[in-house]
């Protein structure tokens, strides 16, 4: 059973961008018949809905994950006292791994208008 017979659903990521992209090139080289091209559509369709819906469910995940990363990080990094034989003063390397987060006050991230997260000049894509 070939990719173009399963579901959407069932398809990986993968297979089904694979699949969009083999449709797309057919409609650019006109290599799909008249009798073809409402179904060959129509599956584009499915496919483009499908992983619009897993790219959506995804974000909402990384979303959710961001800000307890960050409050994990953000204990680790205060867990760390002078008291514990450490000197921190001066050292900026366990502040600097904390910034590198999303939401980070130094690291060029910010929370966008939809609460995502979003590097200057470059949005995160999902």
């Amino acid at each position: 059973m070939t990719s173009r017979d399963r579901p959407v659903a069932q398809l990986s990521y993968e297979e089904a961008s694979s699949e969009l992209d083999t449709i797309v090139d057919e409609l650019e080289k006109g290599s799909v018949s008249v009798d073809d091209l409402v179904g060959r559509l129509e599956r584009a369709k499915e496919i483009v809905e499908e992983l619009a819906s897993r790219i959506s469910r995804s974000r909402a995940q990384v979303e959710k994950l961001v800000p307890d990363l960050l409050g994990a990080a953000q204990a680790a990094h205060g867990s760390a006292s002078p008291s514990s034989g450490t000197d921190t003063s001066g050292d900026r390397g366990s502040q600097e791994s904390v910034s590198q987060y999303p939401g980070g006050l130094e690291d060029g991230y910010g929370e966008d208008e939809e609460g995502g997260y979003e590097e200057e000049g470059d949005p995160l894509l999902f």
